[in-house]
């Protein structure tokens, strides 16, 4: 129905139902990487859920981003839909970790530089990012990586508990294990590891 086809287009493409563009900060750019099968299955999921009354807050963004017709021009530099495509040279559980952690997971939201436009610096992926004044630390393949001396397993327990052998998850980071990632199966949280340590070097963020 229209509900339906409304739901697919917010996560695909970052559109409203009347026509408007979503802030990235609803993570389209990220969400566009799902299967129609999942996304339907997001959906389902929420309609389960019991409704809450509640008035959201106004966006409060500097001119000329409270105009959203801005985002068109965004969406056109920055922006590129479409589901990803398994890389035949990876494994199957290589390909589960990127979909789930570049797709619906939308790791890189923190963990990637932006640029001035408050778009993922390309060629830096997960090289480190800034949310709020915190540093979400870089878990590419590069020598200050977080991740460079952990191990697949190291780094699925984290995901699972928050808990590491340099110590525990704290702030957005705790919200996630706990809200997400400890909620995974433990096929799906390997699954990431072994994507996350298979990371090139992103570069300086």
């Amino acid at each position: 129905g229209g509900g339906e086809q409304d739901f697919c287009r917010a996560l695909r493409f970052g559109a409203a139902p009347d026509g408007s563009h979503y802030y990235p900060a609803f993570p389209y750019p990220n969400l566009t990487k799902l299967t129609r099968q999942d996304i339907s299955a997001i959906r389902a999921y929420l309609a389960t859920l019991a409704p809450v009354q509640n008035t959201p807050p106004k966006p409060e963004l500097r001119w000329p981003l409270n105009y959203r017709v801005v985002m068109r021009g965004w969406n056109w530099l920055f922006f590129k839909p479409g589901i990803v495509m398994p890389d035949q040279q990876k494994s199957a559980e290589w390909n589960r970790g990127r979909y789930l952690a570049d797709g619906a997971g939308h790791c890189g939201a923190c963990h990637t530089p932006k640029n001035m436009f408050g778009a993922d610096k390309r060629g830096h992926r997960y090289a480190g990012g800034d949310v709020a004044g915190i540093l979400a630390p870089r878990l590419d393949g590069a020598d200050g990586s977080r991740l460079k001396s952990w191990s697949v397993e190291d780094v699925a327990g984290y995901l699972r508990s928050g808990r590491s052998a340099s110590g525990h998850a704290g702030g957005l980071m705790a919200e996630i294990v706990v809200n997400s990632t400890s909620k995974m199966s433990d096929a799906d949280v390997s699954a990431i590891a072994v994507y996350l340590k298979d990371l090139p070097d992103g570069g300086p963020n």
